[in-house]
């Protein structure tokens, strides 16, 4: 199951990836954080972070590229896996947060917290616009 949220903004792309890869500021546009933390933000590298709903827990960076970076949160018979990505356009960027539930379990998650991850990513993704745009 997968939810995803496309924002355009006058910011440019690389202002977008300030904001994404400052993981220990993503509790300032992601209001479910209590805090993320990792040493380094590149691919292969783990990170924690715990929601206000939740427990603390791992996140693994996967890949980190020029235009797309992915996330996985290792989930009992699932992996929640979250995608970002920018598009330069001819004024600014347009920028897209994505997540999907897979594995065995990811329909039965998807269906449990589908409804909220809907209603919250385009808060979270305006947090995001407004950041990146007042930098």
């Amino acid at each position: 199951m997968k939810f995803f949220h496309s924002v355009k903004t006058a910011a440019s792309p690389d202002k977008i990836w300030s904001v994404w890869t400052d993981v220990a500021n993503w509790k300032k546009w992601d209001y479910q954080l209590e805090y993320a933390r990792i040493d380094k933000f590149a691919s292969g590298h783990m990170g924690v972070m715990k929601s206000r709903r939740a427990k603390e827990f791992n996140f693994f960076v996967e890949d980190v590229t020029n235009d797309k970076i992915t996330i996985a949160v290792k989930l009992p018979l699932a992996t929640l896996r979250i995608n970002r990505h920018v598009k330069k356009l001819q004024r600014g960027c347009e920028f897209t947060h994505e997540t999907s539930f897979e594995g065995p379990l990811g329909f039965a998650y998807g269906l449990a917290f589908g409804r909220r991850f809907k209603k919250e990513l385009p808060i979270v993704m305006g947090k995001v616009k407004e950041m990146a745009e007042s930098t």
